[in-house]
């Protein structure tokens, strides 16, 4: 077999496996069609006749604020953003609650869950592009049977969720997050005629200003207040209105999901799934004028699903029939004990019946048991005979009974919620495993024979100095030993603090590796590359690994920076025949552009905190995100744009070339300017204003285009398509990161000549040096293993309306335009370095097992912890990050067989 062949038989292979695998551990789910009704259950215990009371109130506006956070809503006293919310609440005439949200935090899935009190899964995150009829039983088509009049305006999802539910309605396109003031002014203007019509039972407006806002500037953004003060403004003239209608009228004011310090959502952090649910009426009973719901006071938590069940039983609609939600009991305050009894009874049974058809004997379910008890127990209070006091009392605990009942069934409902196809991820383990063991019986192909050869015995510094190891060693064990201390009772403020041991550390391992650089020779030498990689896949097998992953690709490449430099102090220090003077000042040069690409290293590490566990810490791009140093930003950004020209503008390349690449550099200063993240008194802010975008665009794609003028010339194009890829990263990546994309791309040219000057590297080690900075890259620019770190904003750059397929495009080019980058320098080195085809052919499959080996480790783990508490929140992201780092590197794979044959057929020609 052709090696070529061999190669994307293995590449079809891999991408088949992890289909299948996707397929089975991501199972669409099947709905459970038909509808609930009054009739499928009585309204209290033993009474089979019995009729619930009429709805408590005939109107309802559904507010949902998009990306709403707890604390953006429910005030403190120190800062209020919305003024009247907080004011109703404190004088009891609306009832807060923090509202839990299940991940994945994103609003497709969100609007299922609130609207049918069931969890999705966590394939939504992916249907949230392309959403479709909602086909299973919900409050809306619940609303709609019960011949409730619906009207919406605002987030279209509605409209392709619950279509033909509504007499009236207008859509506003939820992914064009460049747009913050239109997609809410076409909700406000309808707002006013809405209110003094009396033909509609239910109005839902969903706004998306607050939402596009977080994805642009993140929830620190001096945009944000405004935005809250403009929803309080519209909430106080909703509740006016309703206050001056005999009608019973109830107004809910909610989110369906917050946002992350950088303003992304989708995870399952803290600032992503507390979000605010506020239920104001001016009707709500009043308990002699008391209320128990202070703005200030510790609130209620519940879940958002919780809101189902409970809206229902408030407008007087069947619960839907796939409701996992239970009753939210301090909503119904100052009702009648019975009437909140037949609220949480009705509950109870859908609850029962939805536990019967997951379960085969629910009669031993512990949830179960404790339903029946309080059953029996409602059932005696019916019939007995008590003072209404007493009366009262034993309602209240009858309900808190009930709640804990349903409690544990949704627990129980919730573990029980997901059923993997593990015939399908077993087929899809074995066609990935088929690919590692392949190779094994194929070993005489020249191919693998030369890859295997080279990785096992190239050594990076033939001779290295015995320092680097015994700091490595003796560093662990100083930490481990400082750890166990730190977690202990007896741990020292002043010496389990951060900064104290970062600097006893740093000093200690410092002095000892140059105590031991001057005394050592050396030792036999050491397999860096093998044994790096065989450890790289134990960075999937734990969650705070995944969380931390970071951290791995950081520690790689510095260490592997570092056993260079002490190799070239080796070499200025060797024994006799000394270095001729040229190769000492080659050698030198080589150790000094080392030191640089570290310095460059820490860095670019310092500038996006990612991760889970010290991503609440600052760092520089967050400092120049504050307002107050708006200066530093723009200064920051022309200084690294100018860089970014001055690297670009090599030796060859023309006058044209280098004219079209400043005029890209400052089209993009402009345009990121006129959107106001940078300062330029030329210009007035307009968020919508994409000429300077399309302006770069343009210039990327005549620089692009010459650069494959050039390879139908007969010339190397990758120098060219590095320039450019450099100047559409600089476009779609924030302002704060333009100095990052500078630094990378200094990175790459001292990369260069250390790969040209230090000593003759196999390019399969090539590939991975390489290779290891695309993965550094990837999480400098603050992505991480969640989805919520995905910039969304970068999808909109240069476009007015929206369009999937290209928005899908950019957002995946600045998510791994890291990766990206450094693939492309990679394949300008290697047709620097070599023209041979086999070197090609050896890189590809090197790339390929380098990047399907963690992955290959990873479905059987995650296979085996498949029950895991975090397998939704942690395990799974991961997976889909690891299935898009594959098709990548199949991607790269591909090119580099292109030009295998490019190559060949060159020769050929020749």
């Amino acid at each position: 077999m052709k090696p070529p062949l061999f190669l994307i038989i293995c590449i079809a292979t891999e991408l088949l496996g992890l289909s299948i695998f996707f397929l089975g551990f991501f199972p669409f789910k099947s709905p459970v069609h038909g509808s609930a009704s009054h009739d499928a259950f009585p309204a209290e215990p033993f009474f089979p006749n019995s009729s619930l009371s009429p709805p408590f109130f005939n109107r309802m506006v559904f507010v949902l604020i998009d990306a709403l956070r707890e604390d953006f809503a429910l005030c403190s006293d120190d800062d209020p953003r919305m003024n009247f919310v907080c004011s109703k609440v404190a004088d009891g005439r609306a009832r807060a609650f923090r509202a839990m949200a299940h991940s994945p935090t994103v609003t497709m899935p969100r609007i299922k869950a609130l609207m049918s009190g069931g969890i999705p899964g966590f394939v939504d995150v992916v249907m949230n592009f392309g959403s479709s009829a909602m086909t299973s039983d919900n409050l809306m088509t619940q609303l709609l049977h019960q011949n409730r009049k619906l009207v919406f305006y605002g987030d279209d999802t509605w409209m392709r969720l619950f279509p033909k539910h509504f007499i009236r309605s207008e859509g506003t396109t939820s992914f064009f997050v460049a747009d913050y003031t239109e997609v809410d002014d076409n909700v406000t203007r309808h707002l006013d005629p809405e209110l003094s019509f009396s033909d509609w039972d239910i109005l839902v407006l969903h706004y998306l200003g607050l939402d596009h806002i977080g994805h642009l500037a993140g929830p620190h953004s001096p945009l944000v207040r405004p935005k809250l003060k403009e929803m309080d403004s519209v909430v106080e003239r909703i509740f006016t209105s309703l206050q001056g209608s005999d009608v019973r009228s109830l107004l809910v004011v909610c989110g369906d999901h917050g946002m992350t310090a950088a303003g992304g959502h989708g995870g399952s952090s803290l600032s992503e799934t507390a979000t605010p649910l506020i239920l104001l009426s001016p009707h709500w009973p009043t308990n002699n004028g008391e209320f128990m719901y202070p703005c200030f006071l510790e609130r209620s938590e519940v879940h958002q699903i919780d809101m189902t069940p409970t809206l229902a039983s408030l407008l007087g609609v069947p619960i839907p029939q796939n409701n996992l939600g239970t009753l939210i009991a301090d909503a119904f305050e100052g009702f009648p004990a019975r009437t909140k009894l037949s609220f949480a009874f009705k509950n109870a049974q859908q609850l029962v019946q939805v536990l019967n058809e997951s379960m085969s004997d629910v009669s031993k379910e512990p949830s179960y048991q404790s339903y029946q008890h309080t059953r029996s127990a409602h059932h005696k209070w019916l019939v007995s005979d008590h003072d209404d006091r007493t009366s009262d009392l034993l309602a209240d605990k009858i309900l808190l009974q009930y709640v804990k009942a349903m409690n544990l069934m949704k627990e129980k409902l919730a573990s029980n919620l997901t059923r993997y196809d593990l015939h399908a991820m077993a087929v899809g383990v074995f066609l990935i495993w088929m690919v590692r063991l392949l190779p094994v019986p194929l070993l005489y192909l020249s191919l693998c024979k030369q890859v295997l050869i080279a990785l096992l015995t190239f050594d990076l510094t033939l001779s290295v100095t015995v320092a680097p190891f015994v700091m490595a060693v003796f560093t662990v064990i100083t930490l481990m030993g400082h750890t166990a201390v730190c977690t202990s009772p007896h741990a020292s403020p002043l010496l389990c603090s951060l900064t104290f041991t970062s600097l006893v550390l740093v000093a200690v391992s410092t002095l000892l590796a140059c105590v031991l650089l001057l005394t050592q020779k050396s030792i036999p030498s050491l397999r860096v590359c093998p044994t790096s990689i065989a450890f790289l896949p134990s960075g999937v097998l734990s969650t705070s690994c995944i969380e931390e992953e970071h951290q791995v690709w950081y520690h790689w490449t510095t260490t592997l920076f570092f056993l260079m430099a002490a190799s070239m102090v080796l070499d200025l220090r060797g024994p006799s025949p000394r270095p001729s003077s040229v190769s000492r000042v080659l050698t030198s040069q080589s150790f000094l552009v080392l030191l640089l690409l570290m310095i460059l290293c820490r860095l670019a590490r310092a500038w996006n905190r990612t991760g889970d566990k010290w991503k609440h810490l600052p760092d520089i791009g967050d400092w120049l995100m504050q307002p107050e140093h708006h200066w530093a930003l723009s200064l920051c950004a022309c200084a690294s744009l100018i860089a970014i020209a001055l690297l670009a503008s090599e030796r060859g390349s023309s006058q044209k070339e280098n004219l079209l690449r400043w005029i890209c550099c400052v089209s993009i200063y402009c345009h990121r300017a006129q959107n106001g993240a940078l300062w330029l008194p030329l210009f007035s802010h307009d968020a919508r204003a994409v000429v300077f975008a399309r302006i770069a665009y343009s210039c990327i794609l005549l620089l692009t285009a010459s650069s494959v003028y050039q390879t139908l010339k007969g010339h190397s194009s990758w120098k060219g398509l590095q320039s450019s890829w450099v100047l559409l990263m600089s476009l779609l990546l924030r302002p704060h990161n333009l100095t990052l994309v500078a630094v990378i791309y200094l990175q790459s040219k001292c990369l260069g000549y250390i790969s040209r000057h230090f000593r003759r590297m196999p390019s399969e080690f090539l590939a991975i040096m390489y290779s290891w900075m695309g993965s550094a890259a990837f999480f400098y620019q603050g992505n991480s293993n969640s989805v919520s770190s995905v910039d969304v904003s970068a999808g909109y750059v240069g476009l007015l309306d929206y369009r999937p397929l290209l928005i899908g495009l950019l957002i995946t080019m600045a998510t791994y335009s890291g990766p990206i980058f450094w693939f492309i320098s990679l394949m300008r080195e290697l047709t620097h370095t070599s023209s041979l085809q086999p070197c090609f052919l050896r890189v590809a499959h090197c790339l390929l097992f380098i990047r399907a080996l963690p992955l290959s480790i990873y479905v059987i783990f995650i296979t085996s912890e498949r029950f895991h508490l975090f397998i939704w929140s942690v395990f799974s992201p991961k997976l889909l990050y690891e299935g898009t780092h594959l098709v990548m590197s199949s991607c790269f794979c591909l090119c580099l067989i292109i030009q295998h044959f490019f190559i060949k057929t060159k020769s050929q020609i020749s």
